[in-house]
């Protein structure tokens, strides 16, 4: 069976390894972040239709990666590629097939290699990329194409694996023809439907649709009954409406332009509910994101069925999908998915987790100072080692140049020495040669008969004469020579002279960087002087206050949870008796009509006596539940208080070790106290909510006993009371 892997986008790899084992005959191997690994005997073009995957390979190599690899980087990667020939050709044969290539025609391939971790590097992946394309060009049946490849080659390279895979086809399996706009990639769209088990008979909302990708891949992928899409944008309706006519998705798609945060779609109607939310900076402040997704949550609340499923996108970056989720969590546990938005936003600011993320933000903001102080203090040492390194190396040039200046003195000596011998030389020779012309005339003038011997001497003369020119040529050229190396000397001397000034240039960029630098740091030397002196003040405001926050802390608690204690007794009293008075009323009811009934059919009245037993038992089952429930939301009350003791206790801490802002010094010690009350209220709201919900299922099930029950009824009512 061939080997293949597929990559995949971000959290995707769950839906992906749910389609391959989806396909009969596919086996997965192996997953990791981004690819997975599997193995399939049938044709490779039925997996072209995976609908959560990005590209598919055919798996050449995946091996573990050696440490300490750097070194040694060339060796290993020749020898893993080499090692693996046998496999390349097998995958060579298997993409062949796929490509309908049965022609001995080479084919034009290229390499795309992505380098991560420690390799990640520019001359690591010139060499990775070349080195691949070498050992790959090695078969007969490829060559390198850079521009118009037949076949792209993956090479990914990172701490802990090596992979290698030949791409099946040249564009993503994400793309998809039928859409010209693109808002939400098709693989997200896909993963949402599949996550919410999106089927034939359900009907879909999507209340911030944009360009209508969600909608238009749960038509075509899944085939759902009808989808809707509402958005404010015209724009974006504009472009989702291009998408319909493109992917022939008019009959079951309905666009409508409206307000999400206002309910003008009728009541429990969707069964499904998917939705991109706006998250992030981009998209405005976070209190307006708030509201804005506590509207659109009431929405979805009101619109949906019962049994309605409902999926949301949301991003996994720090503050940017947190608190949505939080707000849209909160939102949905309230009771009938009610309550306004300036309710809604004043209980999240006032949240323990709104105050954990504010205080993780405040400490990330002083680690990232923190973490700038640091730099700035490695710059300057990293300056200071640059300019020591400058300096050095103007003092070896200054060396240098002075050992170039001393030897081009002692060559110009020593030719105008040689220059100077050679003049003095020539003299002699030219008094020589007149000397001896005299001597010839003489010689001619007073004996003819001596011209044999004359000539013989003249042309000793001649033969002196061209030796002395010949070696008077000779030194010239010497001299030429000596003149063009000192001319060399010279223009090495002024790019020395240049060389030296950009250096100086250097060195006063240098100096006003260390100057300003300085600077900078004496700025910080007084911050963080006034900072102490802050400190010692907040110190001393601090320990004045303490004690006295403490004593006003504890007053507060002790009265909150004294309150909270006797409301909820007061209201589980109320409600006991009103339950008393409900009931000893319905069993007068059903005992008439019991009587009544009793004459028309003893059959009827058994069989209703036996219903309405079991009714009552799941009553009381109900009603203890109920009442545990009580009982556990005021222990978690209780333990909420310790914990938001314990969390003001950490904060003050905190506080004395870093030195806050002035506006964090003055809000703190209010934010806590109005913390702890805020906790204590929210439980209280949260008990009554429980009662009046026993209440409810109370006149829900308030159905017809029998007057054989009436006396159980009236046991377990007294014991609740007890």
């Amino acid at each position: 069976m061939p080997d293949y892997f597929c990559t995949v986008g971000f959290g995707l790899n769950e839906f992906a390894v749910l389609e391959l084992e989806a396909l009969p005959t596919v086996t997965v191997q192996k997953t990791l972040t981004g690819k997975v690994f599997f193995q399939s005997d049938r044709n490779a073009a039925s997996l072209l239709a995976l609908k959560t995957v990005e590209r598919i390979f055919v798996n050449v190599i995946h091996d573990e990666v050696e440490p300490n690899l750097i070194n040694s980087f060339d060796d290993w990667l020749t020898n893993k590629l080499c090692s693996k020939s046998s496999s390349l050709n097998e995958s060579l044969f298997t993409w062949k097939e796929f490509a309908k290539r049965t022609s001995d025609d080479p084919i034009k391939f290229r390499i795309n290699a992505r380098l991560s971790g420690i390799f990640r590097k520019s001359s690591l992946f010139q060499r990775a990329s070349s080195l691949a394309g070498n050992i790959f060009q090695q078969n007969s049946s490829l060559v390198k194409d850079l521009h118009e490849p037949d076949l792209d080659v993956f090479l990914h390279l990172n701490d802990n694996f090596l992979t290698v895979g030949l791409q099946l086809t040249k564009k993503p399996l994400s793309d998809r023809c039928y859409l010209d706009h693109i808002a939400v990639r098709s693989t997200v769209c896909v993963a949402m439907c599949m996550a919410v088990g999106l089927s034939s008979d359900d009907v879909l909302l999507d209340p911030m649709c944009g360009a209508a990708t969600i909608l238009v891949e749960a038509v075509k992928q899944f085939d759902c009954k009808a989808a809707v899409g509402v958005d404010c944008d015209l724009l974006q309706l504009k472009l989702a409406r291009a998408n319909l006519n493109t992917s022939l998705s008019n009959s079951q798609i309905e666009l409508i332009c409206g307000d999400s945060r206002i309910i003008f779609l009728k009541q429990q109607q969707f069964d499904v509910v998917l939705c991109d939310v706006p998250f992030g900076r981009k998209f405005g402040v976070p209190t307006e994101i708030h509201r804005l997704l506590t509207s659109v949550v009431n929405t979805i609340d009101a619109v949906l069925k019962p049994k309605g499923r409902i999926g949301i996108l949301i991003s996994e970056n720090e503050h940017q999908g947190e608190l949505s989720l939080i707000e849209m969590m909160e939102n949905l546990k309230v009771p009938g998915g009610r309550r306004t938005p300036d309710r809604s936003v004043q209980s999240t600011h006032s949240s323990p987790a709104s105050i954990a993320i504010a205080l993780s933000e405040e400490q990330h903001r002083r680690q990232e100072c923190e973490k700038v102080i640091q730099q700035l203090q490695t710059h300057i040492s990293t300056l200071q080692q640059e300019h020591a390194v400058a300096k050095a190396a103007l003092q070896r040039k200054d060396s240098l140049l002075m050992q170039a200046q001393q030897q081009w003195k002692t060559v110009e000596s020593d030719w105008n020495q040689r220059l100077s011998l050679a003049n003095e030389e020539k003299d002699h020779l030219t008094t020589t040669v007149a000397r001896l012309e005299g001597q010839v005339q003489i010689s001619i003038a007073e004996a003819r008969k001596k011209t044999t011997e004359l000539q013989a001497v003249v042309r000793q003369n001649d033969e002196i004469l061209r030796n002395l020119r010949e070696e008077n040529a000779n030194l010239k050229e010497k001299h030429e020579q000596s003149q063009y190396q000192l001319k060399e000397i010279t223009i090495q001397l002024e790019d020395s002279k240049k060389e030296v000034k950009q250096n100086e240039n250097k060195i006063d960029d240098l100096k006003r960087e260390n100057h300003r630098l300085k600077s900078q740091i004496e700025d910080l030397k007084r911050e963080k002087e006034r900072s102490v002196v802050e400190l010692e003040l907040l110190q001393q405001r601090f320990e004045a206050s303490q004690e006295q926050h403490e004593n006003y802390s504890q007053v507060r608690i002790k009265e909150a949870t004294k309150n909270a204690e006797e409301e909820a007794n007061r209201r589980l009293q109320i409600w006991q008796n009103e339950v008393e008075s409900k009931m000893s009323h319905l069993i007068t009811t059903l005992e008439h009509q019991l009587g009544i009934l009793k004459a028309k059919s003893l059959e009827e009245s058994q069989a209703r006596e036996a219903r309405h037993q079991e009714e009552m038992k799941a009553m009381r089952a109900q009603c203890t539940t109920l009442l545990q429930q009580v009982k556990h939301q005021k222990k978690e009350h209780d333990e909420l208080t310790r914990k938001m003791r314990q969390l003001a206790e950490a904060q003050w801490n905190t506080v004395n070790k870093i030195t806050p802002s002035s506006g964090g010094r003055q809000t703190a010690p209010s934010i806590v106290a109005s913390e702890i009350s805020d906790a204590t209220l929210l439980t209280s709201d949260s008990t009554n909510t429980n009662v009046l919900v026993i209440q409810d299922e109370f006149r829900k099930h308030g159905a017809q006993p029998s007057s054989k029950d009436s006396k159980e009824r009236s046991e377990p009512t007294s014991r609740r009371t007890k």
